[in-house]
């Protein structure tokens, strides 16, 4: 009898343990034309709006032209998708992955084809919402059209028909949003209330906006989506852009530099501190010629700068420096004066999520007392403007 009622209760326990699982977790099925079995399905879950991956999870087509998996999750997600066949690599794109966002016990269903896996049509949760799937639609006919032309340059480059890729790329360089996508994202993230979805859309603009106009959107969310996931995350970073707002102190941090030595905003007390994150992107490329006759001008009078990055592009890219010509062009860029942080080094990670780096370049300038005096993107002369006027400010004094 004792026998009888331990097996009970263990089936019981098992049973239990099972829903918990489920409902913290999100069933994904992919109706797509040419998946065949034994390709890959990538799954990554990304945190936002830090960009890193958080999780990330595979799936094993066991069918052709389907596949389906459980996916556990702890609240909304967004999330990516990559399909890898079996046999070959996946077909050129500009867009690498499907996006979307799923929530807890949602059933999301794809349909498509594997030429296009990343514009696949979107079913359930979210996506069941006609607002929400009229901006998925037109994302998806923006996409299109930007995947077809940079096939073209593919296929051009590849012939080395030099003349049909620069046609192709300069309608590439040229594309446009459609101005009825950006107004209805800006209508749900700005004037939506009553869905998560809307919180995260805030999010994924938050550099459009600062701590008041932060505050103010997020105090007209109901109730509901203020305790959500994302309006939690968002109420968040409303508090972190406060911290470094114009005239505030901005958080202490700790890292470690390049030349392996450990610097606190507190180590730069009494000098200013030029804080820039960038990469290996245009903007970044073009603004570091500025900054370096920036620093060289004005380091012997107390200018410090750090910079912030993700990764070593020259451990990375060693080819970089073997090039003379390159080298020449690009050396201040990758190897700069001043002290260089990677963000992916043990503790520096905790950095870029505490002062929003997320845009690339963003450039943060710190008086001598330890107060923001700007905070902008891309913005190298009115960083500068500040900066002189605070300066010839304190040497008239």
């Amino acid at each position: 009898m004792k026998t009888k009622t331990f097996l009970t209760l263990l089936l019981v326990a098992v049973a239990l343990s099972s829903q918990a699982q489920t409902a913290s977790s999100f069933t994904l099925q992919g109706k797509i034309e040419g998946v065949q079995k034994g390709d890959t399905i990538i799954v990554s879950i990304y945190d936002v709006p830090d960009w890193n991956v958080a999780k990330r999870d595979t799936l094993i087509v066991q069918q052709d032209n389907y596949f389906q998996g459980i996916i556990p999750i702890q609240h909304t997600e967004y999330l990516t998708l990559m399909h890898f066949p079996k046999n070959g690599t996946p077909l050129p794109s500009s867009k690498m992955a499907l996006t979307f966002l799923a929530g807890k016990n949602d059933k999301i269903t794809l349909t498509g084809n594997v030429e296009y896996f990343v514009l696949s049509d979107i079913k359930g949760g979210f996506y069941d919402n006609p607002l929400i799937q009229s901006v998925y639609t037109l994302e998806r006919e923006y996409d299109k059209k930007g995947i077809d032309i940079y096939r073209n340059i593919e296929k051009h480059k590849t012939n080395n028909q030099k003349d049909s890729v620069q046609f192709y790329a300069e309608q590439y360089n040229t594309r446009r949003r459609p101005e009825e996508l950006r107004t209805i994202n800006d209508s749900i993230a700005n004037r939506t209330h009553d869905t998560e979805y809307a919180a995260f859309r805030f999010l994924m603009n938050n550099f459009d906006w600062d701590y008041s106009a932060g505050k103010s959107r997020f105090e007209k969310f109901n109730s509901e989506i203020k305790d959500s996931y994302f309006g939690k995350k968002a109420e968040e970073l409303i508090r972190k852009k406060g911290m470094l707002e114009v005239g505030n102190t901005p958080p202490d941090f700790m890292v470690v530099t390049n030349k392996g030595i450990e610097r606190k905003l507190s180590s730069y007390k009494g000098d200013y501190l030029l804080l820039y994150y960038w990469g290996m992107c245009p903007a970044s490329i073009q603004i570091s010629p500025q900054l370096v006759e920036f620093y060289n001008s004005y380091h012997p009078q107390g200018l410090e700068i750090l910079s912030i990055t993700k990764d070593d592009a020259l451990k990375s890219q060693p080819q970089l420096k073997e090039n003379p010509e390159i080298w020449a062009r690009f050396k201040d860029f990758l190897s700069p004066p001043w002290d260089v942080v990677y963000e992916v080094e043990g503790k520096n990670t905790q950095m870029a999520s505490d002062y929003i780096f997320n845009v690339l370049p963003t450039v943060m300038l710190i008086s001598p007392e330890g107060k923001t005096l700007f905070r902008g993107y891309n913005e190298y002369e009115a960083m500068k403007k500040e900066f002189l006027d605070d300066f010839n400010k304190r040497n008239a004094q």
